[in-house]
């Protein structure tokens, strides 16, 4: 069976060739001043059919820059563990397409449980810096909803992610090293693993964070 693109392409191919030979036709008929207007027709209707049919004739290619993994303390304090992680989604094609959501997998190299955390809101990140890094209402901008990502271009959100319940039970960390993965789900695509950070999370930063700290874990471990 032909694709679409390919069929696209016959008909404005076969469409370009009978104007063409219609505009051959009448300069040998000495009408040689309707030949430009022709040809500018023709021009603008392949214009009109790419920009009609660009996300099926293009591809969208919809990618992540991750910044620093931070655990911030809540006010008023809260048992819930949450992730903050900045992000630059970046569509790197010529079709636009819709980021549907974004999710993190932990993964313990020894003791503990691999857990998945999902998007549940967008931090403001200035004023969540500014306010030492704990979470309230004053810094939030509301939830993470799907959103459109245009042709050659980036958006930068800082995203809040939650453990999703497992048995209805409060996750909890326990003390080991865990590698994060991130992942990718756009429209028209599977979930992809875009960025993975080998010891986002160790012993020390967890029994740091029990004991009331907000936690940083610099970037320099991302890889692409």
């Amino acid at each position: 069976m032909i694709t679409f693109p390919r069929r696209l392409a016959a008909t404005v191919g076969a469409v370009i060739a009978l104007a063409l030979w219609g505009g051959y036709l009448v300069r040998t008929g000495d009408r040689a001043a309707l030949w430009l207007p022709l040809g500018l027709s023709i021009a603008s209707l392949a214009v009109s059919v790419l920009a009609a049919f660009k996300n099926e004739l293009f591809d969208f290619d919809p990618r992540l820059v991750g910044g620093a993994l931070m655990l911030p303390q809540t006010e008023p304090r809260a048992v819930s563990l949450q992730f903050v992680l900045p992000l630059n989604f970046v569509n790197a094609g010529y079709a636009e397409g819709v980021i549907e959501w974004v999710a993190l997998k932990f993964l313990p190299s020894t003791n503990g449980e691999e857990f998945v955390c999902g998007p549940v809101g967008e931090v403001d990140l200035v004023k969540f810096i500014q306010g030492r890094r704990h979470l309230h209402p004053e810094n939030m901008l509301g939830p993470f909803l799907p959103f459109p990502l245009e042709s050659k271009k980036s958006i930068g959100k800082a995203v809040l992610f939650s453990p999703e319940p497992s048995d209805g039970a409060q996750r909890v960390l326990i003390p080991d090293d865990y590698r994060m993965d991130v992942y990718l789900k756009a429209s028209g695509r599977a979930p992809v693993k875009m960025i993975s950070v080998e010891r986002a999370l160790t012993p020390k930063l967890i029994a740091d964070f029990a004991a009331g700290g907000s936690i940083f874990v610099a970037n320099r471990e991302i890889k692409l």
